[in-house]
């Protein structure tokens, strides 16, 4: 066999031109990994990278401009501003054991991927090399040229000399296979009693997929940034928490693994897996998501939907919430500011009035916040995420501040919010239609003027001006006329009347007196 070397084994081979009709689809290969091969590297390239507007795709882009924003497409210099664009295409890997990675990244030149048991590209989970079908498949994001000319080879490096020929008798030696139950994997949660409001960050990105940060880069810079819970959360990978362990004992901050599934119809917020482990996103299609989140709940992780109103492909590849159905009791959360500088974004306002849509029509869905954090350091505004905790959270308290919202965003003042001195954003409590309730406000470390709002699903029900420290009980009828209170949130503008800090909801349950 020609291509047969000592020590380099070609294993595929594929050169493909593609065209935009290929936009939002998966070219997958399978191919055999014979026993020996100790690593593989692929060698992955496409042309054209950069995409002028122009008469191939002016249709296409302009579509995309009408349906986001129509204003933008009759402004030629917002059009001139976004120019040139970018073919996206990337490389997901499967082993016969499962999803392995993808190297989700722009790189203006040939990619080249290792797979190895120690010391893979990063993106690429680590573990063994294991014998049988294997499948790489080509992520086509997004396709703007007229047509995309793409290669890609993959390469088995071994020791001995190895055949991709498969031989194998497996019916001269049966063994009796025995059966090995799991392990109990019961989850514990910390039963301290005092509990204070711990920062947060849950939407961070390194050089495992398209950061610009190392992962001990990401986790210094929290340290020095105050945050004691970090998630990281790679676009489809979760190798950058291989080092979990290593990393908490250096810095000091608690990391929860994490992964933002990166698809063509929508970004979602994924947290806390029991373990580390990988599951396919190219499998979800556009009216299939809930599969897949009950396969992602079954390794323990909760589910948010990122940046719902992000404007999408192809200026960002499935930014834009797409999907056909959308039931809410699947979703734990709903990423309501992202980015930095967030009270200065559209998408954002977008984000939070349909949270409060939402909250109007029942649903007790939490809002978070995040960076979305790719590089190190930043001359923007930072909002950050205050969970309620016990002194030495679990991952699994921090999930369950998460899903039940007790919490509060702010890009600045820290606050208390109670009701009755015990509830809290995010808790229900039962209330007489004929008594008033007592909220407790606090507002400190934030020295200028502001307005403090207290919000609800029947408007505002109470403003003032402040500077300076605060401390305020206000009294909050159950029923306004005739109409029931069913939540109340806190809110915070600065002078300049953006909204720089929220909460979430604290819940009423109305009962009549005397029922």
């Amino acid at each position: 066999m020609s291509n047969i070397l000592k020590g380099r084994m070609e294993l595929l081979n594929s050169q493909m031109i593609v065209k935009q009709s290929s936009d939002q689809s998966h070219i997958s290969h399978r191919f055999y990994l014979p026993e020996g091969v100790e690593s593989i590297e692929i060698m992955f390239s496409y042309s054209p990278k950069l995409v002028e507007y122009g008469p191939e795709n002016q249709e296409l882009i302009g579509k995309a401009f009408e349906f986001y924003d129509e204003k933008l497409l009759k402004n030629r210099k917002v059009v001139k501003d976004f120019a040139p664009f970018k073919n996206l295409l990337t490389i997901s890997i499967e082993d016969p054991i499962g999803f392995r990675g993808n190297c989700h990244r722009f790189s203006p030149e040939n990619t080249i991927i290792n797979v190895a048991e120690k010391n893979s590209t990063p993106g690429v989970l680590n573990r063994d090399m294991n014998s049988g079908m294997w499948t790489i498949t080509v992520n086509c994001h997004c396709i703007l040229s007229e047509k995309c000319d793409i290669q890609l080879a993959v390469y088995g490096v071994h020791s001995i000399v190895q055949s991709k020929r498969w031989f194998n008798k497996p019916l001269q030696d049966v063994q009796k296979i025995k059966f090995i139950a799991p392990e109990d994997d019961r989850l514990t949660s910390s039963k301290q009693d005092t509990y204070t409001w711990k920062k947060s960050e849950i939407h961070c990105h390194t050089n495992h997929s398209d950061g610009f940060q190392t992962v001990d880069e990401l986790v210094n810079k929290a340290k020095e940034l105050g945050i004691s819970y970090l998630a990281i959360t790679d676009h489809n990978t979760m190798s950058a928490t291989e080092r979990i362990q290593e990393l908490e004992d250096t810095y000091g901050v608690h990391l929860i693994r994490g992964i933002e599934w990166t698809t063509f119809y929508g970004h979602m917020l994924t947290l806390g897996y029991d373990h580390l482990t990988a599951i396919n996103w190219s499998n979800v299609g556009p009216t299939s998501i809930e599969d897949s989140i009950r396969e992602v709940k079954n390794e323990g992780a909760i589910v948010g939907i990122a940046h719902p109103f992000q404007i999408g492909s192809p200026f960002c590849t499935g930014c834009y919430w797409e999907y056909e159905t959308l039931d809410f009791d699947h979703y734990d959360f709903i990423e309501v500011w992202n980015g930095e500088n967030p009270h200065r974004s559209k998408i954002n306002k977008l984000a939070f009035e349909k949270w409060t849509e939402l909250l109007n029509n029942g649903s007790r869905i939490s809002a978070t916040c995040g960076r979305d954090w790719h590089v190190t350091e930043t001359t923007k505004q930072l909002a950050s995420l205050y969970l309620y905790l016990p002194e030495n959270a679990t991952t699994d308290d921090v999930k369950r501040a998460i899903k039940k919202g007790n919490s509060y965003i702010s890009m600045g003042p820290k606050i208390e919010f109670y009701a009755e001195d015990k509830c809290i954003s995010g808790d229900a409590i039962q209330v007489c239609d004929d008594y008033s309730i007592k909220v407790q406000l606090g507002i400190s470390e934030y020295n200028t003027h502001y307005t403090i709002v207290l919000d609800s699903n029947l408007g505002e029900i109470y403003r003032k001006e402040c500077e300076g420290n605060l401390q305020q009980e206000v009294d909050v009828l159950p029923v306004l006329d005739s109409q029931q209170v069913s939540w109340i949130r806190l809110l915070i503008y600065s002078t300049h009347k953006d909204l720089i800090t929220f909460t979430n909801p604290i819940y009423f349950e109305v009962e009549s007196y005397g029922k």
